[in-house]
């Protein structure tokens, strides 16, 4: 059964004169959806191919696998952090018994926090038996922890304060779970090699940046004399 709970996380919002919010599962199945248009209409048929090969899967779960990572990209806002960002969401989720600890002076990013949530939770999924490699997901989160055009430098320790309590991690798994199954991956066999090389991720990192404004990126890479990774 779907944890209801999710539809009260937030992802984007103003408090302008067209008060505005969306919430974090719509985000991140709209980001998922960019990233499968992007992949399927602008991405050249060869590069296509070549991350197939590079996960070990067949060209039409490619996409599936792709897409679904990428909207992964702001796991990091199922946080207290983040969401005690908002007074309404921060009171809704309190009184649910979601914890909303004191900050720290320099609090992670929400990128941050996404890299550690990934590399920790992802490990724990398994589709038809199989879990992703522990190394493809720790090179993944690190390419979604750049997200907003800056990578990390390091892996920065996050703090069980950052992350909440065990509902937190709930409330994670099932936002994962509902965005596997809009990605139609229960069918799906997992990628099992990791020895991919640093060109994969950025091309990955690059996928995952077209959601910050697609009607400008969506334009096929084909007419491109040479594309360098």
């Amino acid at each position: 059964m779907e944890n209801s709970n999710i539809y009260l996380l937030w992802a984007k919002a103003n408090n302008g004169e067209k008060p505005y919010k969306h919430l974090l599962i719509f985000h991140m199945i709209d980001v998922m959806a960019v990233t499968q248009t992007f992949f399927k209409d602008s991405l050249p048929q060869s590069l296509q191919v070549k991350m197939a090969s590079d996960l070990g899967i067949i060209s039409s779960s490619t996409v599936a696998w792709i897409s679904f990572l990428a909207g992964c990209h702001d796991i990091g806002k199922a946080s207290p952090l983040f969401q005690g960002k908002r007074p309404e969401a921060k009171a809704s989720l309190r009184g649910l018994g979601y914890d909303f600890p004191s900050t720290s002076p320099n609090p992670p990013h929400h990128s941050e926090i996404t890299e550690a949530i990934l590399s920790e939770t992802l490990p724990q999924f398994s589709w038809n038996g199989h879990s992703l490699p522990k190394k493809l997901i720790r090179r993944c989160a690190k390419a979604l922890g750049g997200h907003h055009g800056k990578f990390p430098a390091t892996t920065r320790d996050i703090s069980s304060k950052d992350l909440g309590r065990d509902n937190w991690s709930t409330i994670r798994n099932d936002l994962l779970n509902s965005l596997q199954n809009a990605a139609g991956l229960s069918q799906q066999e997992a990628p099992q090699k990791d020895d991919q090389d640093h060109g994969f991720f950025m091309l990955f990192a690059g996928l995952v940046a077209q959601h910050k404004n697609p009607e400008r990126n969506l334009k096929p890479l084909t007419n491109s004399k040479k594309l360098y990774l």
